[in-house]
């Protein structure tokens, strides 16, 4: 919905700065742990091995629940698929407004 664009916007940069500030902290953490040597080893991988590893966990995770979320509601009307645009209008936007004119804004 066009009143919640910028707020989105900004919670997607908001959330890629955390990201890259955590990333930054856990690779310090695993750091320390192999005594701040990059290629130090802990548990038989080298530090710098287990900095890579950590940060695929929360990419799987983020590509699995893409799946979850619904096409875009903007794109469905302009490949003709009307109904299943304005289902997920009213899952997304609750059944209080009038589906008939967000259909038509988008359009």
């Amino acid at each position: 919905p066009p009143a919640y664009r910028g707020r989105l916007g900004s919670f997607q940069q908001a959330a890629i700065v955390i990201g890259i500030a955590v990333s930054q902290l856990v690779n310090y953490a695993v750091l320390q742990i192999a005594d701040g040597d990059q290629r130090g080893e802990i548990l038989g991988l080298e530090a710098w091995q287990w900095m890579l590893g950590v940060m695929v966990v929360p990419a799987i995770l983020y590509g699995l629940l893409s799946f979850a979320i619904p096409e875009s509601p903007r794109f469905l009307i302009s490949v003709g698929k009307k109904a299943e645009a304005r289902k997920i209008l009213e899952e997304v936007e609750g059944d209080k407004i009038d589906l008939d004119a967000r259909v038509t804004e988008i359009e």
